[in-house]
């Protein structure tokens, strides 16, 4: 017993950090998507030959441009007779009304030639339809998706083409959250980040809310509106979207490796200074039971238990116990 108290101490050596006070909003990081503001998938409504190609892919192309033409030979063929035939109908009613206006003929004779102008002005029209939708063309300002669309190739009704993506500074970012965190409003605010992309986080505005929850996830979706005047970011992207699930909280910050759990919850050791004379070490752990609000970039917010300025043990904590004598070196880093 006397050997054993000739002992010194016990010392455990810790890194230490400084409680600094901050203020978070409670968020939750999920998987978004981005969607073009204006996008169709191009496909031609008429079966056909393909005549002409005018776009290559990832072109840009204005509204009303053309993109392809099948061929319509036959078409303007059959147009050929029809107006050569609507222009004798035409003469053919002029001539019936004068004949019926000096009583040479009876109404039913106008009648019937009426009804075969209009018949033919029908089919005349119908073939300038089918032609010109053997024309197709860009029906909004846009970029040309990847095709391999040749001139000789046959065409089936309803063939894609290419996606056409509208030409715009922004971009959609639609998401999900679980239904108990689906508080967001419209013209709130969320952090995009894109990695490999580009650094840091972008804000988004949120433009509408889904009317409904799915029924089998309970989720509700989102729609956010992203400024892409640079075009690092095109339609279809995973991105991450972290959006805020409270209001802001005050409290103290201190590294994650700070924080210990045992059965009766979350806890830090405190470095209490030891007095000035004492032979070994510099702090004592005082074990303090504390409130957590989440946890951002290895860094914690405890709303209570600690006050600003507070010493407490970072990296190493996992030795301590209460009131064992601590060797406090230099802090492993500073709160954010």
């Amino acid at each position: 017993m006397q050997r054993a108290a000739s002992f010194p101490e016990p010392m455990e050596t810790v890194e230490f950090a400084i409680a600094e006070s901050g203020s978070w909003t409670p968020s939750i990081e999920v998987i978004a998507e981005t969607l073009a503001t204006q996008s169709i998938e191009l496909r031609n409504e008429l079966a056909g030959v393909v005549a002409e190609v005018h776009v290559q892919a990832g072109q840009t192309v204005n509204q009303g441009q053309p993109f392809l033409r099948l061929e319509t030979d036959e078409e303007r063929a059959k147009l050929a007779a029809r107006q050569a035939d609507l222009k004798l109908a035409e003469t053919n009613y002029r001539r019936m009304l004068l004949v019926v206006e000096k009583g040479a003929a009876s109404e039913a004779v106008r009648d019937q030639a009426e009804a075969t102008r209009d018949s033919l002005t029908a089919e005349v029209q119908e073939l300038e339809a089918t032609i010109g939708k053997k024309n197709i063309r860009a029906p909004f300002d846009a970029v040309a998706g990847l095709h391999a669309i040749e001139v000789g190739q046959y065409m089936t009704p309803g063939e894609l083409i290419t996606t056409l993506v509208g030409v715009s500074n922004t971009l959609w970012v639609n998401f999900s959250l679980p239904q108990q965190l689906a508080k967001l409003n419209v013209g709130d605010l969320i952090d995009i980040s894109a990695d490999g992309f580009y650094e840091g986080t972008r804000k988004a505005i949120i433009i509408a809310r889904d009317s409904v929850a799915d029924t089998s996830s309970r989720n509700v979706r989102f729609r956010a509106e992203i400024n892409n005047d640079d075009g690092l970011l095109i339609s279809g992207m995973a991105l991450v979207a972290k959006v805020p699930t409270g209001t802001a909280q005050t409290g103290q910050v201190v590294p994650g490796p700070a924080i210990r759990y045992d059965s009766n919850g979350s806890f830090v050791f405190k470095l209490e200074p030891v007095e000035s004379d004492a032979p070994r070490g510099t702090h004592r752990a005082n074990k303090v039971y504390v409130e957590l609000n989440g946890e951002r970039d290895q860094q914690v917010l405890v709303i209570d238990g600690l006050l600003a300025g507070d010493m407490v043990a970072a990296v190493g904590s996992f030795k301590l116990r209460e009131g064992v004598l601590v060797n406090a070196l230099t802090p492993a880093g500073s709160a954010e």
